[in-house]
């Protein structure tokens, strides 16, 4: 490399004579002059490099050639073999004419003059102005071309195109490139603002969403500025935005701006736009992740009738809602038809974008967990390993789908009984995790909890304990910060209510921390109510359980039957064993009902449903109901759940 530079510095270019002989005169001056050494002799740009070549396709004189008249001369006869022709049989003629014209022509000169200097002043207006459009119209157009050519290097950088090259020296490029814009684009706004957001997204694809977030909301703020809030391009920028603090778990903000850029679409663009329905899947996103599913859904299926018939079934969009949706429909236990489509979806991602492709891994992931729910361990341990190992090669290691595929890896061995096996991969998964997000990050605790629970399976219990005590280290810390927000002292609470250590519980610590929760949320949720219901019988006291889970049921969105079926069923627990059987027990055979019903249910949820008839039915003196749905949960009893679960967390 080094010996190839020194040869392009210091030696000169072989002349294209030397090769061809057709090919001198204005080819062999072009190519010279556009790989001259001294930077002042060369063309100035590649434009005025492409209207010479196109003189000397059009038989005009070239600038790389000095102008001397005889090559001016040779110029134009070339361009006129017709005219000379003609004009060599006439010139003996028009010699002698010239001669007796001549007199009469510098008469007619000197009016010429006259003329011509009357019309100076306006020419040099009007060259003048016409000088300063070009000058704007050429700026523009390198503009144009600085931002597109960056938007299509940039576009390299991501997972989606790198698919498997070490992307390292490309995530250097971005970096530097990133540090650049804002100082040396601070003239031409619109060129920052299309490269900033090239770069935001990119740094999305990558996973680095708080590097995603700065530079979007730059580009977000000089399209608004220079472009208006109603422009489809600002609009644009808006729905990246959300998606990058959809990532970053802001979802409250992220659905905010979501529903702002969508009222917007649909006014200016239309329903049956396509960045209108990709907005209401954003929202759809969005709604399941925050566990409103029966509005998700329907926002889902909403948005998939239309991109089917707009767009059809193998486009990006439609591709990203059949994905959605099939999570949706699996978190409602929902698994057949969660299935089917997250097939359907996978299949059509093979097809279209390849095995390693980013979506493709999503799909495989996601089929993977729809199938550990329905007790297909082997199958989904098999889809794990296979979106985990392109995921380490073509996002890298410590990319975050990556990390999200190594833990779900360790809770599908576990719920195998792998137990050796899932420690590993969970030991793997908390040290990449520690050192991409850091100790205190959710994601990370989340891994630490799972570790944990696999090592209480074990009988690893001091180990155990060693993780559990991290994890609540961090909680409280989070907690007890002064701008600490209610989700955090919810997490504390809730950890400290059902920790599997359970020397590690503290009700009466749980119950302050669930009752500021709620104090300090600006907008309580059924989440902050359930929690502390809970804490609440902890700590004895039962006159304020059933009113708070009661708040907790009526604070949930309508429709919302999977999270209705939980908090029912905890309500009628607490009547339960406030002696209040009558009215526990239609909530509780309604909550039986529910799960024994639902396609795909998972056999502790059955189980969990049965015990509390039978608790209920005991508790009342009625022997023979209760004998009735013993008899049920003693069948199911021996059956092993498919997912062993750690509470850790609400």
């Amino acid at each position: 490399m080094h010996e190839a530079t020194r040869i392009i510095r210091e030696q000169q270019p072989t002349k294209l004579t030397t090769v061809d002989k057709t090919l001198k005169g204005d080819i062999e001056t072009i190519a010279l002059k556009a790989v001259e050494k001294d930077r002042e002799r060369r063309y100035q740009s590649a434009t005025d490099f492409a209207q010479d070549i196109r003189r000397y396709l059009s038989n005009e004189a070239i600038i790389a050639r000095p102008p001397s008249v005889l090559y001016q001369f040779r110029i134009l006869v070339r361009r006129n073999k017709p005219v000379f022709a003609a004009l060599a049989v006439v010139f003996v003629v028009l010699v002698c004419a010239t001669i007796v014209s001549t007199t009469q022509y510098f008469k007619a000169e000197r009016s010429r003059r006259e003329a011509v200097a009357a019309r100076d002043v306006a020419r040099q207006q009007r060259d003048r102005a016409i000088t300063a459009e070009e000058r704007a119209l050429t700026e523009a157009a390198k503009s144009e071309q600085i931002a597109t050519f960056m938007r299509d290097m940039l576009k390299g950088v991501g997972p989606s195109k790198a698919l498997g090259r070490d992307t390292t020296m490309l995530r250097e490029i971005l970096d530097q490139t990133a540090q650049r814009v804002g100082a040396e684009l601070a003239n031409q706004p619109d060129v920052e603002a299309s490269i900033g957001t090239t770069i935001g997204q990119t740094y999305l694809d990558l996973g680095a969403f708080d590097e995603a977030d700065k530079h979007l909301q730059v580009a977000e703020a000089i399209a608004t500025r220079e472009l208006g809030g109603e422009d489809r391009r600002t609009l644009l920028i808006r729905s990246a935005l959300a998606d990058v603090r959809g990532h970053q778990g802001r979802f409250p903000a992220a659905e905010a701006l979501v529903r702002r850029t969508l009222e917007v679409q649909r006014r200016v663009l239309g329903e049956e736009h396509s960045d209108t329905l990709a907005s209401l899947t954003r929202l759809a996103d969005l709604q399941s992740r925050q566990a409103y599913y029966t509005q998700a859904e329907k926002h889902y299926h909403q948005a998939l009738e239309a991109q089917r018939e707009l767009l059809g079934n193998d486009h990006p969009d439609t591709l990203r809602t059949m994905h959605g949706l099939a999570t949706t429909l699996r978190a409602q236990g929902k698994y057949p038809e969660a299935e089917t489509l997250g097939r359907q979806t996978l299949s059509i991602r093979r097809r279209s974008l390849g095995d390693v492709h980013p979506d493709t891994l999503k799909s495989i992931h996601n089929l993977a967990v729809v199938l550990r729910y329905q007790g297909k361990q082997t199958e989904a341990e098999q889809l794990y390993r296979e979106s985990l190992d392109a995921e380490r090669r073509v996002l890298g290691a410590d990319h975050p789908a990556t990390l999200k595929s190594m833990n779900n890896l360790a809770v599908a061995l576990e719920g195998q009984g792998k137990y050796s096996e899932a420690e590993e991969v969970y030991r793997e998964t908390v040290d990449f995790k520690r050192r991409v997000f850091g100790e205190e990050h959710l994601s990370t605790r989340t891994s630490m909890g799972g570790l944990a629970a696999v090592l209480r399976r074990q009988g690893k219990l001091e180990d155990a304990r060693f993780f559990y005590i991290q994890v609540l280290a961090q909680l409280r810390r989070a907690a007890n910060r002064p701008n600490a927000d209610s989700n955090a002292l919810n997490s504390y609470a809730w950890f400290l209510l059902t920790c599997e250590s359970t020397d590690l519980r503290d009700p009466q610590a749980a119950l302050a921390a669930a009752r500021k929760a709620v104090e300090t949320s600006n907008l309580p949720s059924a989440q902050l109510f359930d929690t502390l219901a809970l804490a609440y019988k902890m700590t004895g006291d039962m006159s304020k359980v059933v009113e708070t889970q009661r708040e907790a049921v009526a604070l949930l969105p309508p429709g919302e039957s999977s999270l209705r079926a939980q908090y029912e069923a905890r309500l009628g627990q607490y009547l339960t064993e406030m002696g209040s059987f009558a009215e526990a027990e239609p909530l509780l055979l309604d909550t039986y009902s529910q799960i024994r019903d639902r396609p795909g249910a998972r056999p502790e949820q059955v189980r969990e449903a049965l015990e509390r008839l039978v608790n209920l039915y005991e508790a009342w003196g009625k022997a023979d109901k209760a004998a009735k749905y013993h008899a049920a949960l003693s069948e199911r009893e021996a059956a092993k759940p498919a997912e062993p679960e750690a509470k850790l967390l609400p």
